[in-house]
């Protein structure tokens, strides 16, 4: 397989395909480790400028460079050792080498702006990350807040065709940490928002973030009773996932 990274496209047996510049910066780092193991903490000082990602964005990455390899039957897989990290590996005997990187001198100035400015135009499949919701006022506005994220985060997982961040790795962002969490999750969008507690009175505000452009794309407040909790929460998922279906087609 001939991979160019500068037109982020891998071609093999004349079939070209487009392909995530993210995905083409790992495959480059395992293809030149040449069957060396690369762990979790290379591939993130490599490919995403050392910027800590979770397991999920990773995960991702390696799974569409999997299936570009079966799809392609290129001749290699990526194999994960456990505990370790991942190397690129031949399934059958051939010369040259499975993967083959062309246009060296185009894909690797020395800051790594090329790729990240790239990456900013190019069009993705769409990983959402639902953040844990702020809580403020009464003291069990934390409890309704936690209640409300999980409510859209399993409903967006259910229900909406698209990849949702798992929860461990997107409610560890809290406060001022957020500002981070699109980039360090490799999401290309975020579901943030606060819950306020006024006796029974309670309002929920989310907010649909744009990953690259930090631009807020959907708003919407909900008020319900706090006697009645749960109907507020649903009716939240159902109202963010309905913003992406409506607003981006993700949905």
């Amino acid at each position: 397989m001939t991979l160019r990274p500068s037109l982020c496209e891998a071609e093999a047996h004349g079939d070209a395909q487009h392909i995530e510049p993210r995905v083409a910066l790992v495959l480059v780092a395992l293809a030149k480790a040449e069957g060396s193991v690369l762990s979790r903490d290379d591939l993130i000082a490599r490919c995403w400028d050392g910027v800590i990602v979770g397991d999920d964005a990773i995960n991702r990455i390696i799974g569409k460079i999997r299936r570009l390899a079966e799809g392609f039957e290129a001749g290699f897989a990526i194999e994960t050792v456990p505990r370790v990290g991942y190397r690129l590996v031949r399934t059958k005997a051939m010369s040259p080498a499975p993967v083959r990187v062309t246009e060296a001198k185009s894909w690797a100035p020395a800051d790594g702006a090329y790729w990240r400015a790239e990456a900013a135009e190019e069009s993705v499949d769409p990983l959402v990350a639902v953040l844990a919701f702020d809580g403020t006022g009464d003291p069990a506005a934390a409890s309704l807040a936690e209640g409300v994220s999980d409510c859209i985060l399993s409903m967006l997982a259910r229900d909406s065709g698209t990849a949702v961040v798992g929860r461990p790795d997107s409610f560890r962002f809290r406060g001022t940490s957020k500002s981070h969490a699109a980039r360090s999750l490799g999401a290309s969008h975020v579901v943030d928002g606060a819950v306020s507690v006024c006796g029974d009175d309670v309002r929920v505000t989310a907010f649909l973030i744009d990953g690259n452009a930090g631009v807020t794309l959907w708003s919407e407040q909900f008020r319900g009773s706090a006697a009645d909790p749960f109907t507020l929460q649903a009716r939240s998922a159902l109202r963010v996932t309905e913003a992406l279906r409506r607003n981006h087609g993700y949905a």
